[in-house]
């Protein structure tokens, strides 16, 4: 047992720091993505996905 605790702690360690780096590189990043992200998905796109997120609303709303 003290063997998967330890390579618990290692892997939660990794995932903090992953976590970490991933918001620095969104961060440093951001208008890129952004930028990226507008000419993907358009004026429709966009409605039809937050119609399609909730569960509630149609496509009539």
């Amino acid at each position: 047992m003290p063997f998967e605790e330890e390579i618990n702690k290692k892997l939660m360690q990794i995932e903090k720091e992953i976590s970490i780096i991933k918001g620095i590189l969104i961060v440093s990043n951001y208008d890129s993505i952004s930028n990226n992200l507008e000419k993907i998905f358009t004026t429709d796109i966009r409605r039809l996905m937050w119609i399609y997120l909730d569960g509630k609303r149609t496509q009539e709303d």
